[in-house]
């Protein structure tokens, strides 16, 4: 988790594709199973709010 985070980190200027890379790798090793999907997702949210990042929100028909 450290490697990840300070790999993570080092990047000056993230992409949409590097936070998503993030969220794969942080998927991988995190070590509660149950909730990392939920945590990893908000993790995701925030990064591309302090990236300015456009989210944007796809409904079901």
């Amino acid at each position: 988790m450290k490697d990840l985070l300070s790999k993570y980190h080092h990047i000056e200027k993230k992409t949409f594709e590097d936070i998503i890379d993030f969220h794969y790798q942080f998927k991988i090793i995190h070590p509660f199973q149950d909730d990392n999907g939920r945590a990893g997702r908000l993790i995701m949210f925030k990064e591309c709010l302090a990236s300015n990042i456009v989210l944007f929100t796809i409904q079901a028909i």
